[in-house]
């Protein structure tokens, strides 16, 4: 009889835990968005550097973002670099043309049901269901490097 071996798939870049030590006068942003620089492998550190990252508690949520003022508001025990590769994605989402959007949501729709690293991502985080521009986030927080080679173009300045 021959079985075959289940492979448990895990997350590149699973989620990090809020650190409440951190305050808006003792947070680092560099440091963080350097860290996330060289972990995401992001390329156009030029166009990244241009986006402000504001250390807030403004937001009753973890992040938010002004996609066409490049603008990121964290709060402190969130500020960490899987968030704002989060909130970097919808500045990228937000360069794509309409057409491009319309096309990204048709391969995101495939990769649900064919990439086995979106299936599982999907079957562990029900927050990429809930638009196409989440999802579009979450693939890219989450999968980072791994995301599917055929979704990577929907990444403009991340890949």
């Amino acid at each position: 009889m021959c079985f075959k071996k289940k492979i448990a798939l895990s997350l590149p870049y699973p989620e990090e835990k809020p650190d409440y030590n951190k305050t808006i006068e003792n947070t680092d942003i560099e440091d963080i968005r350097t860290k996330f620089y060289h972990d995401y492998e992001i390329k156009d550190w030029d166009f990244w550097d241009t986006v402000e990252i504001i250390i807030s508690n403004q937001y009753g949520v973890p992040a938010c973002t002004y996609q066409k003022e490049k603008q990121i508001y964290v709060r402190p025990e969130w500020y960490n670099h899987g968030v704002l590769a989060h909130e970097c994605a919808h500045i990228s989402h937000y360069l794509l043309s309409d057409e491009g959007k319309k096309e990204f949501e048709i391969k995101f729709n495939e990769a649900l049901l064919t990439d086995k690293l979106v299936k599982y991502l999907d079957s562990v985080n029900s927050y990429m269901n809930t638009s196409f521009i989440e999802g579009h986030a979450e693939i890219f927080r989450y999968l980072g490097t791994q995301t599917p080679e055929n979704l990577k173009i929907y990444y403009p300045k991340l890949f």
